[in-house]
């Protein structure tokens, strides 16, 4: 029970709306979970409540999803409505794809809510400017996001659920240091779901000693390294500074 006076409290609530319907607009769809961190919610009830109250407005739908090993997932989805009352007073008004049951992938799942929790959590550490480039673009080596480092300087993310082949890597890496040339992102953020994977990925790269680039070998230089991080999910964000 809270103790905020009435009007104190619709207040509180009206805002937590706008925040989720905001990351919705960005993200389509997320799980209650997600939202109970979005949100800082002390209790699943609060948040499952702030989300009923939504839905009973029009600004959320329900759908239910079979995981990855077979448990159903229930997803919430932001509608038409609730894009366009996710709008500023002094926000321009733009077109954006409210949710939609049939687009979604149950293979990327956990992928997209991992990067929704990278995102809560460097947001919660005062990070902005976060943008989904794998949706943006369809070039081959591009990063899952990008956001501004609160000094300033944009860095590339990758959550890195699962580990890729040797070959693979050596074209990944390859293309973020052309794009680091390029003055895209200062550096790359490889966060993974636990420790071990975190490990696992630091010694494949650090296995790479060079890499062909128009014909030549590159040495991997520790310089060439330095600007490529690895942390698990788990990381207290607060504490990093490149």
């Amino acid at each position: 029970m809270t103790l905020l006076h009435p009007t104190a409290a619709k207040a509180r609530a009206q805002e937590k709306q706008k925040t989720l319907l905001r990351f919705l607009r960005d993200n389509k769809w997320t799980t209650q979970e997600n939202v109970q961190r979005l949100l800082g919610l002390g209790s699943r009830q609060a948040a499952h409540k702030t989300l009923i109250q939504m839905e009973a407005g029009g600004l959320i739908r329900r759908h239910s999803i079979d995981g990855p090993i077979g448990a159903a997932i229930t997803i919430w989805g932001i509608t038409v409505h609730g894009i366009m009352v996710s709008f500023g007073e002094h926000e321009p008004i733009s077109d954006a794809r409210a949710f939609e049951p049939s687009k979604l992938s149950v293979t990327q799942l956990q992928h997209h809510l991992g990067l929704q929790e990278i995102q809560i959590r460097l947001e919660a550490a005062g990070w902005h400017g976060w943008t989904r480039e794998s949706l943006k673009r369809r070039n081959d080596i591009v990063p899952d996001a990008t956001v501004t480092h609160p000094n300033g300087w944009p860095v590339a993310i990758e959550y890195e659920r699962s580990l890729k082949s040797l070959r693979r890597y050596h074209t990944i890496l390859l293309g973020h240091l052309v794009a680091r040339k390029k003055g895209l992102y200062r550096d790359v953020y490889y966060i993974t779901p636990d420790k071990s994977i975190q490990d696992r990925l630091m010694r494949i790269f650090n296995s790479i000693k060079g890499l062909r680039h128009q014909g030549q070998t590159v040495a991997l230089t520790p310089e060439l390294l330095a600007p490529f991080h690895f942390y698990a999910l788990s990381t207290p964000f607060e504490n990093v500074a490149s």
